[in-house]
């Protein structure tokens, strides 16, 4: 999506009382001139809770390698995330590990690469989840990743989650506790396996398009937990998606967004809890505008 079609949907939902509100809606125009060309902006609903939260989310269409030098050190997205950083930092703690994580990825030369969401609550009014994502540069940093958050002597124990199916990674700043740091590991559709729980799912998601990669989240820590992504191959119109018994049947969260554009990428599971992520048709390496 552009920050035009975030908004046509995200506005209503989010109003505009209150300077987080108002702060939250800025940010699509601010990010997307901040960040340049090679990124979108996505979203996220939740099975079961609605729109309570709204997700935006800043992504960069091209992976590290194909950014051109000029735009690989891009001050202007990096500065902004300090900002995001600043805005929410009174009211959470755990921001020091993010602050040394974008460090990081000015040392590394990859400032360019980062993305970023933010959750707003929609009934609180306040800021949710706040998360950075960058790229690796190669498994010999993972310890330098893994420091900011305690981990460093632990990195042999991690060392198999940073290798070649590393897509990213990324820092989550919730709105309590301490940052945290999850590991994204993507094989083609069939290679990386299903847990047993996840094939029924995947089942389902294919009445609705043929799926190409499955993404594995670890959180890292003393609890190691993991979340499942199953992307499609081409982004599926959201009604068609909410038209499956797994999606409501068309009375679920996903039937409300009036937007034939918007187009689902993929879809998380973690626990008892489903998210589907979205943008628009023509944003992204998924879509060939057809």
């Amino acid at each position: 999506m552009d920050a035009a079609e975030f908004l046509s949907w995200a506005r209503p939902l989010v109003g505009a009382r209150g300077a987080a509100a108002k702060f939250f809606l800025n940010l699509p125009g601010r990010l997307l001139d901040a960040a340049g060309p090679g990124h979108f902006l996505e979203s996220s609903v939740s099975d079961g809770r609605g729109f309570k939260t709204v997700k935006l989310a800043l992504i960069l269409a091209e992976g590290p390698g194909d950014i051109p030098a000029a735009r690989r050190d891009a001050p202007g997205k990096a500065a902004l995330a300090a900002a995001l950083l600043d805005a929410v930092a009174a009211e959470r703690p755990g921001t020091a590990a993010a602050r040394e994580v974008l460090g990081a990825l000015s040392r590394w030369g990859l400032r360019g690469s980062l993305m970023l969401s933010l959750d707003y609550d929609a009934e609180s009014r306040e800021f949710g989840k706040l998360s950075f994502y960058g790229y690796l540069p190669g498994p010999e940093r993972l310890r330098e990743l893994l420091a900011p958050f305690g981990l460093a002597a632990d990195a042999a124990r991690w060392a198999a989650l940073a290798g070649p199916t590393l897509a990213f990674f990324g820092v989550d700043i919730p709105p309590r506790g301490p940052a945290g740091l999850k590991l994204y590991n993507k094989t083609p559709w069939m290679e990386g396996g299903l847990p047993e729980a996840m094939r029924a799912a995947a089942t389902s998601l294919l009445e609705a398009g043929p799926l190409r990669d499955v993404t594995r989240m670890t959180r890292l820590g003393a609890a190691e937990e993991e979340k499942v992504y199953l992307g499609f191959a081409r982004g599926v119109p959201l009604d068609v998606l909410g038209r499956l018994r797994a999606f409501g049947a068309g009375r679920g969260p996903l039937s409300a967004l009036k937007a034939p554009r918007l187009k689902a990428r993929f879809v998380g599971f973690d626990g008892p809890r489903t998210e589907v992520y979205f943008d628009a048709a023509g944003y992204g390496p998924l879509e060939d505008a057809r």
